[in-house]
């Protein structure tokens, strides 16, 4: 599986779409607060079909306000909250 990784502040050219019939596997893994730009992250995946996004990192209350909003735009279902996880266990998660 290709995996591309995008650093916070550049332009990166858009992803090419998944083929046709499969689901395109996203993950953050970082900091939630509000100036990460989660919140809009969700707001996007509610527009597209066949995304799915796993969330690395986060305190308590981040993962419930986003888990919150994922539950508001119904894509709960789509999105996965891991909480902490030390960064040499990140490439297994």
């Amino acid at each position: 599986v290709p995996i591309e990784v995008i650093p916070l502040a550049v332009k990166a050219d858009p992803l090419p779409p998944p083929p046709s019939g499969t689901t395109l596997n996203l993950a953050y893994a970082g900091q939630l607060y509000d100036g990460q730009g989660l919140a809009l992250l969700l707001y996007a995946l509610s527009q597209v079909q066949n995304v799915r996004l796993k969330i690395a990192g986060g305190k308590p209350e981040e993962i419930a306000k986003l888990s919150e909003l994922a539950r508001q735009l119904n894509i709960s279902d789509r999105v996965e909250f891991l909480g902490f996880i030390a960064p040499t266990l990140l490439p297994t998660a």
